[in-house]
């Protein structure tokens, strides 16, 4: 083929005798891997592939035929004048070119051909393109001027692999190139969580339950008894919108360096102290099982926490709360219904929508469950008021 398309035509060999052996003849398909040197069959005269399936090398060039087209296209085609090699279609077919070489090397090292390539290669010779611009001289390396695994360059003359060229280790490595090593050290780790420290510190001061770590006395008013528990303003406002409002916005709570006493007189204490460990970040299911020295939870207090949630606004707590009572089945029918219109009341929507349709579902169990505790209601204040009446 005399007929290749510019600016290939111009370094392709096309001094023939007219007929050529068809074992120096290359087909079509490896015009980038031998065109400066070998002659190419005429498109139309092709081989097809049932004919290159009975004799697999028919068409194909030879490892030094290959490595010659590659030295030529490094040492001379990618410096020439030629107008039309500087182009972007001439720098765009010299990228195919070393793309398509460099592949075809690298696969016949890996199926056993590495004597005959090392013996082609010179460490010393400039035939790689570490880089994307053909034209540049800088571009152009040797294997030993490259290293595998550097993030910069190492010196002057020692390059890091370009990322064009790190597909071809086991040719690179074959022209001299090196590669940084990675160490197998075995890390002995310390379990360590400053979070965790942090976390725990806060507990153990409030567990102390004294006056230095804290500035804030809740006074729980219960059963006519006020039950104190102590806390930090900072710990709280960090953790809690409504805290920061209370203890660092405007209201008489936020005078500094003050000690503040907050009156509650609708939260019981076991709850509140829930309330304060979740703020400190104990997980919840934790903060419950160590308040109520892991006796079992009841829905009333649960129902009180959701309480608790809602009023100081800390609505992660409340869903938390709500799931738990749900995945808990602590919604029976007993109390179905009044959860279900504290759930309303909060705003607990999931709570809500489960307790609603718990009813539906057991609406025959709970009605009747409901009369018989209205009846036995009914009797006890009966009976209670015929008592007060005789005596």
């Amino acid at each position: 083929d005399t007929n290749l398309e510019s600016p290939l035509k111009e370094t392709a060999v096309t001094t023939t005798t007219g007929f050529e052996s068809i074992s120096l003849m290359c087909c079509q398909e490896y015009k980038l891997l031998c065109w400066t040197q070998c002659p190419l069959f005429l498109r139309s005269l092709d081989p097809p592939n049932t004919f290159k399936s009975h004799i697999p090398e028919s068409g194909c060039p030879t490892i030094n035929k290959i490595i010659d087209n590659l030295y030529y296209v490094a040492l001379d085609i990618s410096q020439s004048e030629n107008s039309s090699w500087k182009s972007q279609k001439g720098a765009q077919l010299i990228l195919n070119s070393l793309k398509e070489t460099y592949n075809h090397l690298e696969t016949l090292l890996k199926t056993g051909y590495y004597s005959e390539i090392a013996s082609r290669i010179q460490t010393n010779a400039k035939i790689f393109l570490n880089g994307n611009d053909p034209s540049n001289p800088k571009d152009w390396v040797s294997g030993k001027n490259l290293v595998f695994g550097a993030q910069e360059d190492v010196r002057a003359g020692l390059h890091k692999v370009h990322d064009n060229l790190k597909e071809f280790k086991q040719l690179l490595k074959l022209a001299g190139a090196r590669e940084i090593k990675n160490i197998n050290f075995d890390i002995k780790t310390q379990t360590y969580s400053q979070k965790d420290k942090l976390l725990s510190g806060l507990l153990d001061s409030f567990e102390q339950n004294d006056t230095m770590h804290h500035d804030v006395v809740f006074q729980i008013h219960h059963k006519d008894e006020i039950e104190e528990i102590k806390a930090n303003r900072y710990v709280l406002s960090a953790a809690s919108e409504h805290f920061k409002a209370l203890f660092c916005g405007k209201m008489k709570e936020a005078i500094e360096y003050q000690k503040v006493i907050v009156d509650i007189d609708d939260i019981e204490p076991s709850t509140f102290r829930v309330l304060i460990r979740w703020l400190h970040g104990q997980e919840l299911e934790e903060a419950i099982s160590t308040v109520l020295n892991d006796s079992k939870c009841s829905d009333v207090f649960l129902v009180d926490l959701l309480k608790a949630s809602d009023k100081y606004q800390v609505d992660p707590l409340k869903d938390q709360v709500e799931i738990l009572i749900i995945k808990g089945s602590y919604v029976n029918i007993d109390n179905a219904i009044e959860i279900n219109e504290w759930a309303k009341l909060l705003r607990a929507t999931q709570l809500n929508n489960y307790c609603q349709q718990y009813i539906k579902e057991n609406k025959t169990l709970v009605i009747e469950k409901k009369i018989v505790s209205f009846i036995k209601g009914l009797f006890f204040e009966i009976s209670r008021n015929f008592y007060l009446f005789i005596y």
